[in-house]
């Protein structure tokens, strides 16, 4: 039975962390707290005397804290002088961080953390983070932890040339095999065909990889051969590997020999099965991750040797590089279908959008959307209300990548509906929360998925605007004279669907404003995407205030609609130059020409 404590957490994990320094490895227990009532925090640095107590002069005396807040473990660094670095090494390639002050970090199995910079001697305070499931069973090794030094016990090291002839050339064999294949399930069986040729002391040889997440291992080949296929039974049946050894070879990284394995205080596991002698390495990408571990026992007299160790260290680096290789053809697949099907869905997506700008008497109209990816959330629409009126508007779904592109695509059917049957601007976005509310977040689910919109309804005869927002950045006027006004900025409203109950709606229900547009005019809708891009020093292109950068653009810019969005892109892609865009850019620009003459009603 999973054994949990009051908040539900699994027990059958173990937690803890590998402090390792120039004066070696020690481990500290964090499953106290987990348990109701148990301490929810460890300090860590050169003062933390009850705690993980640091020596490198690169960490601090107070340099940070391990907290559990029930469900998660974070890592807070708490005004370190060197700075704490995160690196995770999950995925391609390993990623390191440096941890932002005061700010919790969630902690993952295998998770390692470095203390500061390596000081003047090279030294350097590590510390690895472990929250596996527990492996039941004694664990009386008596090994000494070394995570960069190979551990060898009770060697009987002598140099055969003959056997290392045969072994080296069964390397090369093993080379083209891993150099051929890039399945990594069919590289595995014709390894381990070559396996008994390169140690024939050998009686089972296994090839393991790691579980992601765990601290299990699971079988991706093997091979049995004389007394040991019959002890081991089928070769369907489940192989055994020792705790021990699993901790020396995948999480210390280490080579390992083990001889005269009767002498010895073993797994009980291992000793049932009459092993003498195992030699075990871990099978290391070129990227630093460890992807497996590589073992061959034997139940003979005629034991292992460091020079068989040595062959096996060799053979395994070979099968760490083969099965990245392996592991990059396949994300390399995987991301050309991906791209494939992301550029279809581009290409549909890009069907929603207006096939251009209005061609209105007396009126100009420009447009641009940029995705972020293959496909957005963005949406800008023109729907022609009646003989009098168009709707102009901006929409932005929370996110961007697929799954607003599909809210996008409702979105952009719903919305016109909605303009044609309501007629009103606040009715119609009163009319899109009640539709997509239920949709997007239905009761009891955990969602937080909405939309943000710019509406407005132009009177096309004598200019008059009947605007409204929902959560959206405010509409921008540019009058003829450079001078901005804000129409929407102190209108109450509240972004599409995001629900906080009928008191938060009553509170927040939609108004509308009206304004009056004149020759030579420019009223400017966007998405927050373009003001909130930063240049290269993490600096906004607008700001949600004082619109900086952005603002300056509008007002200086001499002309008409096109004129002013030109201008804007222009500088915008002068400014983001060299930085990462995160999101959708949306501009709508439109106004009176010079000559438009308005007419009363």
């Amino acid at each position: 039975m999973v054994e949990s404590n009051a908040w539900g957490t699994d027990l059958t994990t173990m937690a803890y962390v590998k402090l390792l320094n120039q004066s070696g490895v020690r481990e500290f227990d964090l499953n106290d707290m987990k348990l109701v009532g148990g301490p929810k925090e460890k300090r860590i640095g050169r003062n933390a005397v009850d705690g993980i107590h640091t020596v490198g002069m690169g960490s601090s005396g107070a340099h940070g804290v391990i907290r559990f807040d029930g469900r998660n473990f974070t890592i807070v660094d708490e005004g370190s002088r060197n700075g704490t670095y995160l690196k995770r090494r999950r995925g391609v390639p390993v990623r390191e961080e440096r941890l932002v002050l005061d700010r919790p970090y969630v902690l993952q199995h295998g998770d390692e953390l470095e203390l500061g910079r390596p000081d003047h001697s090279g030294h350097l305070d590590r510390i690895r983070f472990y929250d596996g499931p527990i492996e039941i069973g004694p664990d009386n090794s008596s090994a000494v932890e070394n995570p960069q030094a190979e551990i060898v016990l009770s060697v009987l090291d002598r140099t055969d040339s003959d056997n290392l002839r045969a072994a080296f050339d069964g390397i090369l064999k093993i080379s083209r095999i891993l150099a051929t294949h890039l399945q990594i399930e069919e590289m595995a069986k014709e390894l381990m065909e070559q396996m008994p040729i390169v140690f024939p002391k050998g009686q089972r040889f296994m090839l393991f990889a790691t579980v992601p997440n765990t601290r299990f291992l699971r079988l991706l080949a093997r091979k049995s051969k004389g007394r040991r296929k019959l002890l081991s039974g089928d070769e369907d049946d489940d192989p055994t590997y020792s705790k021990t050894i699993y901790r020396q070879v995948v999480e210390e990284r280490s080579a390992v020999i083990y001889t005269d394995m009767g002498n010895q205080n073993m797994a009980a596991s291992i000793m049932e099965m009459e092993i003498r002698s195992i030699i075990c390495a871990p099978v290391e990408a070129p990227d630093g991750r460890v992807l497996g571990m590589l073992q061959v026992d034997t139940d003979q007299r005629d034991r292992f040797m460091k020079s068989d160790l040595d062959v096996l260290k060799v053979i395994a680096q070979q099968v760490g590089a083969a099965m990245q290789m392996a592991e990059l053809h396949s994300i390399a697949l995987l991301q050309a279908q991906s791209q494939s099907e992301m550029k279809h869905a581009g290409e549909i997506a890009s069907m929603f959008l207006p096939r251009g700008v209005p061609v209105v008497e007396g009126f100009e109209f420009w447009a641009d959307y940029q995705p972020c990816e293959e496909v957005g959330g963005d949406f800008y629409h023109f729907t022609k209300v009646d003989s009098d009126r168009l709707a102009i508007g901006v929409c932005d779904v929370v996110g961007h990548g697929v799954s607003a592109a599909l809210i996008m695509a409702n979105l952009s059917g719903e919305l016109k509906n909605m303009i044609l049957t309501q007629r009103d601007p606040c009715d119609t976005l009163e009319r899109l929360d009640a539709v997509f509310t239920p949709i997007l977040n239905p009761p009891d689910s955990l969602n937080c998925r909405f939309f943000t919109i710019s509406l407005a309804f132009l009177n096309v005869h004598d200019g008059t605007m009947q605007v409204t927002n929902g959560g959206h950045p405010y509409l921008v006027i540019r009058r003829a004279d450079g001078k901005l006004e804000f129409p929407d900025r102190e209108l109450s409203g509240r972004a599409i669907a995001m629900d906080f109950g009928d008191d938060y709606k009553e509170l927040n229900r939609f108004e509308t404003a009206t304004v009056k547009l004149n020759p030579g005019d420019v009223a400017v809708y966007y998405s927050d995407g373009l003001i909130e891009a930063d240049d290269i020093h993490r600096k906004p292109f607008g700001g949600l205030e004082d619109l900086r950068t952005f603002g300056d653009v509008v007002a200086r810019t001499e002309g008409g609609p096109k004129a002013v969005g030109q201008a804007i892109m222009k500088r915008f892609k002068e400014f983001t130059a060299g930085a990462k865009i995160s999101d959708d850019v949306t501009l709508v620009c439109f106004g009176p020409k010079p000559d438009f003459r308005p007419v009363s009603a």
